[in-house]
């Protein structure tokens, strides 16, 4: 099952410790290109990154509907009380870059 292969992993030091620097070094190259592009990103320890669009030309909402026509998904932060801000999970390194392509183009049309 799933779970059990949940189980196994978590038990396999070696794995655990490759994800980790993997989510880690992921999340930096995400929240470097977000800053970049001129967002501000909140600290984080997990595998996501929070995207502020307080000084950008575009909302946060205006980026959610773009990204979600691209077939890219993130979570905006509206029901959190943070509607200028998305949450953006941290997954393999092509769905990284895809992320940051992405929304480099949007941000330049």
């Amino acid at each position: 099952s799933g779970e059990a292969a949940a189980v196994a992993a978590l038990g396999d030091q070696t794995f655990v410790a490759r994800s980790a620097l993997h989510f880690a070094g992921e999340r930096a190259r995400l929240a470097h290109a977000l800053k970049t592009l001129g967002l501000t990103t909140l600290p984080s320890a997990t595998n996501f990154v929070t995207a502020l669009f307080d000084k950008t030309p575009i909302s946060a909402r205006a980026m959610y509907e773009a990204l979600a026509r691209e077939g890219v998904l993130v979570r905006w932060l509206k029901n959190y009380a943070m509607e200028n801000a998305l949450r953006i999970s941290v997954g393999r390194s092509d769905e990284v870059t895809r992320v940051i392509t992405t929304m480099t183009r949007i941000l330049n049309q």
